[in-house]
């Protein structure tokens, strides 16, 4: 059996709260678990990005350290501009900076915002609905982590 895409799953549930109804209690729980779901999957996808940009060196080596020394331990924009990029090089922060605008990063912080409401038995106020907006949107941040990334200089 092959597991969904977050994509396919947000469908999913899109297509059962179509039936079943909005606004209940299921779709704040189905909601809740995405959340939490979306934000692990950035996580992995920060260090998959930080990976392949090691593996550009060559050395599996220099690749495998680089991996094990970085620890996901935020997905905050501030943590990829600081944490990630600045350690890189200026260019490569001003290449990133260039890359996103004000509306995906506030997508992207909506994840962050209801994950840690969510983890930390907050309430959570975002529809199903606006979820998928700011997955779809917010994944515009990794996007240009990666293509800050992409290439040697």
């Amino acid at each position: 059996m092959t597991a969904l895409s977050t994509d396919q799953m947000l469908s999913f549930w899109e297509r059962y709260l179509d039936e079943n109804g909005r606004g209940t209690e299921i779709e704040a729980f189905i909601v809740r678990a995405m959340t939490v779901h979306i934000y692990g999957e950035y996580q992995n996808s920060i260090r998959d990005i930080v990976r392949q940009r090691a593996q550009m060196s060559g050395d599996e080596d220099l690749a495998n350290f680089t991996t094990s020394m970085h620890k996901t331990q935020s997905i905050a924009i501030t943590y990829l501009r600081k944490g990630i990029l600045a350690n890189f090089s200026k260019e490569r922060l001003s290449d990133f900076d260039g890359r996103i605008d004000e509306m995906a990063v506030q997508h992207y912080g909506n994840i962050i915002t209801h994950r840690n409401a969510a983890a930390h038995g907050g309430v959570i106020t975002m529809t199903l609905a606006e979820l998928k907006t700011s997955h779809a949107e917010g994944k515009r941040v990794l996007d240009a982590l990666a293509g800050a990334l992409e290439r040697p200089r």
